[in-house]
């Protein structure tokens, strides 16, 4: 993944590239702490997963901010096709 800060903004990144291979029975996407996102906080950065051993890169112009004081992070969540159980793993603090 690929990150610029946004001069002069508070809390701002924006996303310029999104890079995911996923293991051949896997499925893999990119997701942020959103602090406006419902359900478990979290909202992906990629508009769908890379799965089955397909990797996925795409140019991302996305703007991600959050108040003062919220810890911007990026995580990696993925799944095995043989379970229901997402994993994830913090891979930037912002």
């Amino acid at each position: 993944m690929d990150c610029e800060r946004i001069d002069g903004a508070v809390n701002s990144v924006k996303v310029t590239y999104a890079l995911i291979t996923s293991g051949e029975r896997d499925c893999a996407w990119v997701q942020w702490n959103d602090p406006k996102a419902g359900g478990d906080g979290w909202t992906s950065l990629t508009p769908e997963p890379s799965c089955h051993g397909i990797g996925m890169g795409e140019p991302r112009e996305v703007v991600i901010k959050a108040p003062a004081g919220h810890p911007l992070k990026v995580r990696l969540a993925a799944y095995h096709s043989d379970s229901a159980d997402v994993m994830h793993k913090d891979i930037a603090k912002l």
